[in-house]
């Protein structure tokens, strides 16, 4: 599957102050040791650990997001990868119709089974009722968004939305961190605006 995503701020800090700081040491240490016979291994020796940390620093941005997909079996085991991970998970669904293989579904199971799986969705359908029987918090409302949305690690700082849509009869996804500014802000506040709204009537 291909990925795209542009690099963070946060990727562009890291990978600036490598360079600071292999520049820092490097003139630090040239006047003292500019004619030493071990200044080449030294200087070589400092800039391999710069160089391998810009190098984790882009392999730790590669982006998580498939440009688009037609093939079921790619879809499923994004989802499976997705949610596979810790911590708790919000859907903003129609009606959970998107659940297409037993392992997504057995995930989800164990979300709610643990009290990690709030939904949001326009209906009910036999999967909701199924998961609000296992402990999934079900909000029913009466319009979701036209733009469906998971939010990964859902109230933890690292949280991740994922955004999904049909185009030509293929699958896209778009994830945003909280560097995504707005998007990601806008799904939080939506999602706050649900629970506070559902709070409020109890």
């Amino acid at each position: 599957m291909k990925f795209i995503r542009s690099a963070s701020a946060a990727f562009w800090r890291e990978v600036i102050a490598i360079a600071l700081a292999w520049a820092g040491i490097i003139t630090a240490i040239y006047p003292a040791l500019s004619d030493s016979f071990w200044f080449p291994t030294l200087l070589a020796t400092v800039s391999g650990f710069s160089l391998a940390g810009i190098v984790l620093a882009v392999k730790d941005e590669q982006p998580r997001q498939p440009v688009a997909s037609g093939k079921p079996e790619e879809i499923i085991e994004y989802n499976e990868q997705w949610l596979a991970e810790q911590g708790a998970v919000v859907v903003v669904t129609r009606d959970m119709s998107w659940i297409l293989s037993g392992n997504v579904k057995s995930l989800l199971e164990k979300k709610a089974s643990g009290g990690d799986l709030t939904l949001i969705a326009a209906s009910q359908s036999p999967t909701l009722e199924s998961l609000q029987n296992l402990g999934a918090q079900v909000i029913f409302a009466q319009r979701v968004p036209r733009v469906r949305f998971t939010v990964l690690r859902y109230g933890s700082s690292d949280a991740r939305v994922l955004v999904h849509r049909q185009i030509s009869g293929k699958v896209v996804f778009h994830e945003y961190d909280r560097t995504a500014f707005p998007i990601y802000d806008l799904c939080m506040d939506l999602i706050s605006e649900f629970l506070e709204t559902t709070s409020r009537r109890k």
